[in-house]
């Protein structure tokens, strides 16, 4: 006789696939934030922090009672620098972690942009916590020679930099200029203008790129000067500041000679589109009647996520906020559309999933290991709440980004599938006379009066010549002997080797003075 129906037995085989912790107590897994409270941050708690908590309550309605979760915030309200914060999260985490921690739960730090890196590296590898980033991460947060439990589930610069790369590799862009703002509201501009110049060196075996920095303040004629110096360097301006300082730029390069002639393009990536960062709406309708910059320009920003159940999740989340932090959102802006926000909830649905699948094959009693739980994060494909995620063999997310352009029939933007334009998709109405991207250096060269421009100079020059010979008899012969003669002088020129002070003092003189 069967004790129990087969389709009873089945149920339980699959239980048992899925929640593996079928008996003894649950597996206790407490998340310790250590973000600011509160200024001025996108990663912080008042914007990030009812993600976390949403999350962690739909956690355990999911794996209960195989996983008990749990978040633990160390922050201080009234902190306003860095420096605080980071002083105060250390001695409260080392206070907590030699008086309270238990061998057989899960610990996961999630590290702010306060804390130097080297410090929190050295916290997770002698601990063996997992330590996430819902912020974009530096390179030295995922090596895994210093950061062997480090995860960036909020993406790296270097991604970002690396896309936009890719995109010129595409459009066989290789000179460009990077205009960066000083004294930025975030140091997320300043990271990415490192991490340009980084990658592209890294790219020298393959591409051969000449990526040039250039600095301004935020005063038009500072703003001017740096679009002026572009003209004698590229055609491609990467310009990296906030999206008010990004609009203005476009609307001064009628101002800057030459700028709006179709030649050059003009990129922007931002991190999101919340804040002060800006939405790609707002270069819609711009206040000009020349387009030209507009329709030669690339917006590059996250990708915000969408579907039914990332609606459903935008509007708990609103609740979350109001009723934990007192955070409204306006009208038209959704918490998933900031990378911050998405990357909180996805870090929380990681680690569920992670430790949910790694307590089939653990050994009871032996402790959980940060680096192994890393391990088996890295190098794979996750369908979690908010949507697929790939994380990379270093631990780093790969963001999904999306490229806008300016639509002339519309007069705003849009989102443009730019690897494959011929998609039926909306593409870019280059300003261009051929309707093409533009050129990465010009026929003419960057001075003008290069390539063709130079041949059809001389030719120019003959025909003048022969007209005067034509129509002024022996004087034009006169001239045309001087002509040649200082042809020969300059033909002579082209052989004298120009020395600098330093070249002088060591080359010896001739012999011989004629």
């Amino acid at each position: 006789m069967l004790l129990f129906r087969p389709n009873l037995l089945v149920l339980m085989w699959t239980s048992a696939v899925n929640f593996p912790q079928i008996s003894g107590a649950p597996v206790n897994v407490e998340i310790i934030s250590l973000l600011p409270y509160n200024f001025g941050m996108g990663t912080a708690l008042v914007r990030t922090g009812s993600a976390f908590a949403l999350a962690v309550e739909e956690a355990n309605k999911r794996y209960a009672p195989y996983l008990n979760m749990s978040l633990r915030l160390m922050y201080n309200a009234t902190d306003r620098n860095c420096e605080e914060v980071a002083g105060q999260a250390i001695r409260t985490l080392s206070e907590y972690y030699y008086r309270k921690t238990d061998p057989e739960s899960v610990y996961a730090i999630i590290v702010s942009q306060c804390f130097d890196v080297t410090g929190t590296q050295s916290v997770g590898s002698e601990w063996d916590w997992l330590m996430f980033a819902n912020g974009a991460s530096a390179d030295d947060f995922v090596d895994k020679e210093k950061s062997p439990t480090g995860m960036a589930t909020g993406g790296t610069f270097r991604s970002y930099a690396e896309f936009t790369l890719r995109l010129c590799i595409f459009h066989r862009w290789f000179h460009i200029t990077v205009l960066l703002q000083t004294k930025a509201f975030s140091s997320f501009y300043s990271e990415i203008a490192g991490f340009l110049l980084r990658v592209a060196a890294e790219y020298s075996g393959r591409y051969h790129f000449d990526v040039n920095l250039n600095m301004f303040d935020l005063v038009d004629e500072s703003m001017i000067a740096a679009l002026n110096h572009v003209k004698y360097r590229s055609r491609v301006i990467v310009i990296l500041g906030p999206g008010a300082t990004c609009l203005r730029m476009l609307l001064l390069a009628e101002r800057a000679e030459g700028l709006t002639n179709g030649e050059y393009v003009f990129i922007v990536i931002q991190p999101q589109q919340q804040g002060f960062y800006g939405k790609a709406s707002g270069f819609n309708n711009p206040n000009t009647t020349n387009l030209a910059a507009f329709r030669s320009f690339l917006y590059v920003t996250f990708k915000s996520p969408s579907g039914a159940v990332v609606t459903d999740l935008n509007l708990k989340l609103v609740r979350q906020a109001k009723a934990l932090y007192n955070v409204t959102y306006a009208a038209g802006i959704q918490p998933l559309d900031g990378f911050s926000v998405m990357a909180s909830y996805d870090i929380v649905d990681l680690l569920a999933v992670t430790v949910n699948e790694t307590a089939a094959t653990r050994v009871r009693g032996s402790g959980w290991s940060g680096r192994h739980l890393a391990e088996r994060m890295s190098n794979r494909n996750f369908s979690l709440t908010v949507g697929e995620m790939y994380v990379n063999e270093e631990g780093a997310r790969t963001l999904n980004l999306d490229v806008f352009a300016f639509n002339t029939t519309t007069n705003s933007m849009q989102v443009v599938n730019l690897w494959n334009p011929s998609d039926n998709g909306p593409s870019v109405n280059w300003a261009t006379n051929t309707g093409r991207p533009p050129l990465d250096v010009p026929k003419c060269g960057f001075s003008g009066e290069d390539g063709d421009c130079a041949q059809q100079r001389r030719a120019s020059l003959r025909t003048l010549i022969l007209s005067v010979i034509l129509g002024a008899g022996t004087p034009a012969i006169i001239v045309l002997l001087l002509l040649w003669a200082f042809g020969q002088y300059g033909a002579g020129l082209e052989n004298v080797q120009l020395l600098n002070s330093e070249e002088l003092s060591t080359q010896p003189l001739p012999s011989t003075i004629l």
